[in-house]
C-alpha cells in the first residue's frame, strides 16, 4: 500500500474518472465522465472475477500478481453518477444518464 495514489483512494474514496477513446479525432469522440467510490479488493474470489475484465501489458495478470507483499492492487468502482455527450448540443455539453 505504499502507492500515494492507494493511501489517497483508501484516505478518501470518493473518485472521478473517465473513459474515451484518445485515438478518436476532434469532435469525434466519445466516452464517459463519472463519479463514485472506490473499494479496495482483497478477497481472493472478487480479484479473480476483476482479472476477467483486466488487461495490461506491464504484469501478468493473476490473482497472485495481487497477493501481499506485491505493490499491485484493484479497486472496485461503484458509480453514482454518470455523464454522457449531449449529441444534440453544439458545443460540448454534458448530461446525466439515469442509473
Amino acid at each position: 500500500m505504499d502507492s500515494l495514489h492507494t493511501r489517497h483512494i483508501l484516505k478518501n474514496p470518493k473518485v472521478a474518472f473517465s473513459v474515451f477513446d484518445s485515438r478518436a479525432k476532434e469532435g469525434q469522440g466519445v466516452g464517459v465522465q463519472a463519479s463514485g467510490k472506490a473499494y479496495l479488493l482483497n478477497k481472493e474470489k472478487a480479484i479473480k472475477e476483476a482479472l476477467n475484465y483486466y488487461s495490461t501489458i506491464f504484469m501478468k495478470c493473476v490473482p497472485e500478481s495481487f497477493a501481499t507483499p506485491n505493490p499491485y492492487r484493484l479497486f472496485k468502482i461503484v458509480p453514482d453518477k454518470i455523464y454522457v455527450l449531449d449529441p444534440e448540443a453544439k458545443v460540448d455539453k454534458r448530461v446525466e444518464v439515469e442509473l
